[in-house]
């Protein structure tokens, strides 16, 4: 099983540390179009010829960015080694995009009732596993998240769920895994809030202006269908 997803649904909220109010348009427009170009690249894939138990299979998931799109070009920096950026055309100037980090909270593959290959059906309804810290390569190039094996069958559905590293809303358990990632991803970035479930850093260029570089955070969701 392989599937491409060109046309994602996504929705996004974009309540980010602000440090210019009058960038707000512009943190939601990031938002938007970054959730769209990771739904346009996440994709599941099955390989029933590596081990696993009998009746299922183990399945990667890939996440990455279009390297063009009508609205995208891939653009590169001698100074970033490790990420490539994205620039987003607007009708004020250009978006460049270095880095875009999210903390993804749930990857779950839903089932088409009845399509398993195995007796019991219930087993591959859904797949979900905990969250995690990801770094989104802007190059072309994907991140492989390998998962546990999977019950063979037809999948109808990608549920992608971007969560905050606050931990009030978690139980016991879950909320002793967050401030663990928490504590990892703000070693890296200590100003990292507890409310922001995706960070973007590059420089926003007027039409005629000099390049403004930034730092944002927002909260954002993202939900991908197959059908």
């Amino acid at each position: 099983m392989y599937a491409r997803l060109p046309t994602p649904h996504a929705s996004s909220r974009g309540k980010a540390a602000a440090r210019r109010s009058t960038h707000l348009h512009l943190r939601i427009g990031i938002a938007g179009t970054l959730l769209l170009s990771l739904g346009a690249f996440l994709a599941a894939g099955c390989d029933t010829g590596a081990t696993a138990p009998e009746g299922h299979a183990n399945v990667s998931i890939q996440f990455g960015t279009p390297t063009t799109t009508a609205q995208l070009s891939r653009t590169s920096s001698a100074l970033l080694s490790e990420h490539d950026a994205i620039d987003v055309q607007g009708s004020n100037g250009v978006l460049t995009i270095d880095d875009l980090r999210l903390v993804v909270d749930e990857l779950e593959l839903e089932g088409d009732e009845g399509s398993c290959e195995i007796p019991d059906g219930d087993d591959c309804a859904d797949f979900e596993f905990p969250r995690f810290f990801l770094d989104l390569p802007l190059d072309g190039g994907v991140v492989t998240v390998d998962t546990e094996p999977v019950p063979l069958g037809a999948y109808k559905q990608v549920e992608l769920e971007i969560e905050d590293i606050d931990p009030e809303e978690d139980d016991a358990d879950e909320a002793a895994e967050t401030r663990a990632l928490a504590e990892e991803i703000r070693g890296e970035f200590p100003s990292w809030p507890a409310e922001a479930s995706m960070m973007v850093t590059g420089t926003f260029t007027p039409t005629d202006g000099e390049p403004i570089p930034f730092t944002t955070f927002f909260e954002a969701e993202l939900e991908i269908e197959l059908d």
